[in-house]
């Protein structure tokens, strides 16, 4: 398994923006509701 090196781009947005967060997290349930994987 590979070390994280750092932050992701995600996680940069996450962080820099602050409405990005509700967006990544409506996006997260939306893939939950499908009943699809999340891939990480």
């Amino acid at each position: 398994m590979r070390k994280k090196s750092g932050f992701t781009v995600v996680e940069q947005a996450i962080e820099l923006v602050p409405e990005f967060k509700n967006v990544v997290h409506k996006m997260e349930q939306q893939v939950t509701l499908r009943g699809q994987s999340k891939v990480r």
